[in-house]
């Protein structure tokens, strides 16, 4: 049997990793439309290795110092925004993130980005508008992993493992299995 202290703490755990993860598969967030400043794609690049392996930003603060050069060149660079509203997210500052993310969405409005910002108003406790956003991004592409793993963890929020469950299974059926795995390990998905 499954503890509510065990899966809250899954929860957590997960929201956090969520948030400061680069859960992309690699690729960068938003893809620029336009050629792009060398010196931002180096800083770019190295704010982004800062997440690793684990899915967590090693160093948020050299992360955001990072990324506010590469915006300060260019400032419509919508991965960076992202990223940076990542780093925020990790260190707590859920406004920043909230309004980094809310930025990039007006430059790109992409599923997974708000699928991001989905994950920060779930971190803030903010259901509501959490599944609006995962609602929006679910219209935009049906088919995306990130919004998957955050509505299965909207769902484990909200009580309902069974619809968590089926969420992480269509997020690793989009590519991403890591949730599927780790509600496996804690055995709150089969």
């Amino acid at each position: 049997m499954i503890t509510c202290s065990r899966v809250t703490a899954f929860l957590v755990i997960a929201v956090l990793v969520l948030l400061a993860a680069g859960c992309t598969g690699g690729k960068t967030i938003s893809p620029p439309q336009e050629p792009l400043d060398p010196r931002v794609e180096t800083l770019y690049g190295k704010a982004y290795v800062l997440w690793g392996r684990e899915d967590r930003c090693s160093d948020p603060e050299r992360a955001i110092a990072l990324l506010n050069s590469a915006l300060d060149i260019a400032p419509e660079h919508a991965p960076s925004l992202v990223r940076r509203g990542l780093a925020y997210a990790q260190l707590g500052y859920f406004e920043d993130a909230f309004n980094d993310i809310t930025r990039a969405i007006t430059l790109s409005p992409t599923a997974e980005n708000y699928a991001w910002r989905a994950a920060v108003l779930l971190r803030e406790g903010n259901e509501k508008a959490a599944q609006s956003d995962l609602d929006f991004a679910f219209r935009l592409d049906n088919n995306c992993r990130q919004a998957w793993n955050t509505q299965g963890l909207l769902h484990l929020a909200q009580g309902d493992d069974e619809k968590a469950c089926k969420a992480f299974r269509n997020a690793s059926n989009a590519g991403d299995a890591t949730w599927l795995i780790r509600a496996r390990k804690e055995n709150i998905c089969r």
